[in-house]
């Protein structure tokens, strides 16, 4: 964006600057916790960008604090390994673990409960060091525990399934005996309304966009833009954009697939996120005042 000489002479030359707040496993709750942190940049733009899934996130109905599974999550032990990949101490990446047991460490077979890498920025901006330290950190890890671990990986790899965590260790723990339940279709909307209007009133004067991000099976099969539509009705004042308008169309089927990291996640890949961030850019661009 600021390479558009017309966007910039739009916003009278100001350098344009970008905040990602995303966190994964996030809902409209959480959207409004980050809009609070983001406060304190005094940002001009506020979008909020969302998948489908999203409406109906709700962290705080699952597993009540007195079931086994939280039980469980108080006696983990949870630090960081720090990832080196220069041996010189000038390149390090931090992973944020959980473990059953001491040590901290990728060797111990007990630390497979959650994974964050965090970078620094300098060294997040560049490709072929992130790259490094996620074959670095995959490298370690996998280290004895293709085979001969409590916890194989390969075997599910040879009948055709992905590994996941959730199986792989003490399924107990997340399919039996705790207390859940979930949103009706009108308790999420309601939920994504109360936190646009808290976001809405954070930012008093100030642009606030809603987005709704396109899954592959969006973009190939029947949107699921039902309570996006009953959200927006809900609060007028807030402009919602569907990105899948935004994004290339009449692509097959095959080359929209490529756009996603697909099978293995549902994210978009690098492919799909420049064909994204241009399409943002298109989106931000109308959104501002003339």
């Amino acid at each position: 964006m600021n390479q558009d000489e017309q966007l910039k002479t739009k916003l009278g030359g100001r350098t344009i600057h970008v905040y990602n707040f995303g966190l994964f496993s996030a809902g409209f709750p959480e959207f409004l916790a980050m809009a609070k942190n983001a406060e304190l940049l005094k940002p001009d733009m506020i979008i909020v960008n969302y998948v489908s899934a999203a409406i109906g996130v709700c962290n705080q109905c699952n597993d009540s604090a007195d079931t086994p599974l939280k039980d469980k999550e108080r006696s983990l032990y949870s630090g960081e390994i720090p990832i080196d990949i220069d041996g010189q101490g000038k390149d390090v990446g931090y992973l944020k673990i959980s473990c059953e047991t001491l040590p901290i460490d990728l060797s111990n077979d007990t630390c497979s409960h959650s994974y964050n890498l965090v970078l620094p920025p300098d060294l997040a901006a560049n490709p072929d060091k992130v790259r490094a330290i996620k074959r670095t950190i995959v490298k370690r890890y996998l280290r004895g525990k293709l085979v001969s671990s409590l916890y194989p990986y390969c075997w599910d790899l040879v009948r055709g399934k992905m590994p996941s965590v959730n199986e792989l260790r003490h399924p107990e723990w997340f399919g039996n005996g705790h207390k859940s339940w979930t949103l009706t279709e009108p308790q999420m909307v309601q939920q994504a309304v109360d936190n646009l209007r808290a976001i809405r009133d954070l930012f008093p004067g100030k642009v606030l966009l809603a987005t709704l991000h396109p899954t592959f099976d969006d973009l190939t099969g029947k949107p699921s833009e039902k309570l996006t539509g009953l959200i927006q009705a809900a609060v007028p004042d807030i402009p919602f954009k569907l990105m899948r308008e935004y994004l290339p169309q009449g692509r097959p089927a095959e080359e929209m697939h490529a756009w996603y990291c697909l099978p293995n996640d549902g994210h978009m890949n690098d492919t799909g996120g420049e064909l994204y961030a241009r399409a943002m850019e298109r989106v931000v661009d109308d959104a501002l005042p003339q």
